[in-house]
């Protein structure tokens, strides 16, 4: 049987709801020193609880099937391998949630589940992340992804979902502008930030772009 301490349970249940993260963040959420939280991570590799993409600086850490059964979790199957473009995403996403969360004016913010999504009847695209704060207020965040046009700003905003069916039987065409209180564009880039403030100014989405530092050069 294997002991967990308070902090092992930490990082197996937050990397359970982010599916990717770095140390830095883990240690955000943890509340836990940066060089803590490595040498528990380091034990809990060792017990092949969790593991670590190790072709980039920071490393990206991830939970095992082994961990996902003793937090009475379904993530991950451990059959299916994600690209690096997937674990960077969501670790960009990270950046973005702990920016909002340490924020006033969005205490406690945290992005919601997708399959939560689905049962209010949203169905989001790649880089849509819907979230609250402590004050129930909800934000949509489009993560630009380098390649992001402009023009998906409106579209994004302004589309119909349609959810899986077994999931939400209710309206099918809500909108992100029918239901969120905030529209926040990131982006890593400096560049990019200016031409979709350019675009979002010129056609009057009430949208705010901020910018996050890139995990990775």
């Amino acid at each position: 049987m294997i002991k967990l301490s308070t902090i092992d349970q930490c990082l197996i249940s937050t990397l359970t709801r982010l599916k990717f993260a770095t140390r830095e963040q883990l240690a955000y959420w943890c509340k836990t020193p940066s060089v803590t939280i490595f040498k528990h991570l380091a034990t809990l590799e060792e017990a092949r609880l969790v593991a670590a993409h190790r072709h980039r600086r920071p490393a990206i850490w991830k939970i095992k099937p082994l961990a996902a059964a003793l937090m009475l979790t379904s993530r991950p199957s451990g059959g299916r391998q994600s690209s690096l473009s997937v674990m960077t995403h969501a670790c960009h996403t990270n950046e973005v949630e702990i920016m909002l969360n340490k924020d006033p004016d969005s205490k406690g913010f945290r992005f919601m589940e997708q399959t939560e999504l689905f049962k209010r009847g949203l169905n989001p695209a790649h880089g849509e992340h819907v979230g609250v704060d402590d004050a129930k207020k909800a934000y949509l965040v489009l993560l630009d992804d380098y390649t992001m046009k402009p023009e998906r700003i409106g579209h994004a905003f302004a589309r119909a979902h349609h959810p899986p069916r077994q999931l939400f039987s209710g309206n099918r065409n809500l909108k992100y502008s029918q239901i969120v209180n905030y529209y926040i564009v990131a982006t890593t880039d400096e560049f990019r930030a200016a031409q979709h403030a350019t675009w979002i100014k010129r056609h009057e989405i009430p949208a705010r772009v901020i910018t996050i530092k890139p995990l990775w050069i």
